[in-house]
């Protein structure tokens, strides 16, 4: 052994612990035929630590491959022209080593230690070009290449569940429960489970200008009510005004104390939860971000928040990349320890795309988000836009999206926002259920709304569309232009 280390040759042996677990791993390859397939699909070339062993594990694993079995002593016959032409006769000695040491090796601790070695073979190559990429100067190359070897980790030994015959594992459908989901503060989508949950994807889609933003910081502020950590992105809506938007859902203010919605409609509903009756209210006159005084109002409600966990993060248009977005996070969790519940991003439309290939590049992006939500189990939530026809549609469905299709594929609910111009005064609105993985898709539901005060929805209550004209015809509107 000492001879083998002492020998460079382009390739140093410079850790003795990776080196012998690196000896451990290849006598495994090729002398056990239980781990063997394991190993053959996990073990790459370049994780080897030097130019010996990864001409060894090149033989073996093609050997696998090829004839599914293990090499065994025939590798001695793989590797002849390597032996005839080794003047010091390191293959040899290193084969010796593997034969005589196979049947000795704690086989657990080497598939424990596996997954370690590989993410640490990986991370070492990652950061090798980093620090090429920092001596020319390339930063952000470096920095791409370093949250790169973060996605590229595996974990090696996760089999999945032996269903009905490991119990523990068998009968974990149960926790999937509301208890993991967080609830939207919409009634009629709580009661039917037609909320965000971990690794999953949920979308609005509405109209340019029609309330997409608020939606967001209407899940945040109820998300925060359920002590989640919260994390929204903000690609569009400048993070200043974001944070004003927040004060204001969250308090009941107003922007600026003019144009403001006195009345807000309140639902009455039947036995079955459909809707009977609107019913107008006034409000006071609230607060406003204008008035001189609101900075002190704001910090003394501040204080009443215990431990709020909201980041407003705001990129520039067309910025955030997946990459960057997985950089992200990796800093706030390593710096802030900061591990979001949920992330709202507003919206995927803006993030870091190529215009050349637009539709395949929001494919892509939605099931890169989805995968970032499944690997970090968070719940991702975004919006999206409709495209021309979607246009004085009184419903919006999925073909009406924007660019690419995939993303209703991709989403696990998917919830279009419609409001006509006749509804809009009367702060009402519907949400249409395209499509709801976990519960029963197509249905309308009706929510009531008070923008002027940050209040995305304020009761809703389940929508027919004949009952739903005929009330809105009683209150003096005219619903004749109202595609229901």
């Amino acid at each position: 052994m000492e001879d083998i280390q002492s020998i460079n040759k382009g390739e140093r042996m410079t850790d003795n612990f990776t080196t012998s677990l690196s000896e451990n791993i290849l006598a495994l390859l090729i002398f056990n035929g239980d781990v063997a397939p394991l190993l053959a699909s996990n073990i790459k070339i370049e994780y080897m630590e030097n130019i010996y062993h990864k001409t060894i594990a090149s033989k073996a694993i093609d050997y696998y491959h090829k004839y599914k079995e293990i090499a065994g002593e025939h590798i001695s016959d793989l590797l002849e022209k390597e032996i005839s032409s080794d003047k010091l006769g390191i293959y040899e000695k290193l084969l010796k080593s593997m034969f005589q040491n196979s049947g000795s090796i704690n086989k657990k601790y080497v598939l424990d230690e596996l997954e370690n070695f590989i993410d640490g073979q990986i991370i070492k190559k990652s950061i090798r070009k980093a620090a090429e990429f920092v001596q020319s100067g390339e930063i952000d190359k470096a920095k791409h290449e370093l949250a790169n070897s973060q996605s590229k980790r595996i974990s090696t030994f996760d089999p999945g569940t032996f269903f009905l015959k490991d119990e523990a594992n068998s009968l974990t459908f149960g926790d999937l429960n509301d208890e993991f989901g967080i609830y939207t503060g919409i009634k009629c989508l709580d009661d039917a489970g037609i909320i965000p949950y971990p690794k999953e994807l949920y979308t609005l889609v509405a109209r340019a200008g029609s309330g997409k933003s608020w939606f967001l910081v209407h899940l945040g502020k109820f998300a925060l009510m359920q002590h989640k950590k919260v994390l929204h992105i903000t690609l569009e809506l400048a993070d200043d005004r974001l944070k004003g938007r927040y004060f204001q859902t969250l308090y009941g203010l107003v922007s600026k104390s003019t144009d403001i919605q006195t009345q807000v409609p309140i639902f009455k509903s039947d036995v079955f939860g459909n809707i009977s009756d609107i019913d107008f209210r006034n409000i006071d006159i609230p607060k406003s971000l204008k008035d001189a005084d609101i900075f002190d109002y704001l910090k003394d409600n501040m204080k009443k928040f215990h431990n709020p966990q909201l980041i407003i993060k705001e990129f520039p248009t067309g910025s955030l990349s997946v990459d960057k977005l997985k950089m992200y996070l990796d800093n706030l969790e390593g710096y802030y320890n900061f591990i979001p519940d949920i992330i709202l991003l507003d919206y995927l439309d803006l993030m870091a795309l190529d215009v050349e290939r637009l539709r395949l590049d929001l494919g892509q992006t939605a099931i890169a988000l989805r995968g970032i939500a499944v690997e970090r189990n968070l719940a991702m939530v975004t919006v999206a836009q409709t495209n021309k026809t979607g246009e004085g549609i009184g419903l919006l469905t999925r073909k009406h999206l924007a660019e690419d299709f995939s993303k209703v594929r991709i989403s696990d609910n998917l919830i279009t926002y419609n409001q006509t111009s006749y509804e809009k005064p009367a702060g009402l609105a519907r949400l249409y259920i395209d499509k709801a993985r976990n519960s029963k898709d197509g249905g309308i539901i009706l929510i009531s709304q008070n923008y002027s005060t940050g209040q995305f929805c304020l009761s809703s209550t389940k929508s027919h569309s004949k009952s739903y004209a005929g009330i809105l015809e009683g209150l003096g509107i005219d619903t004749k232009p109202v595609k229901i």
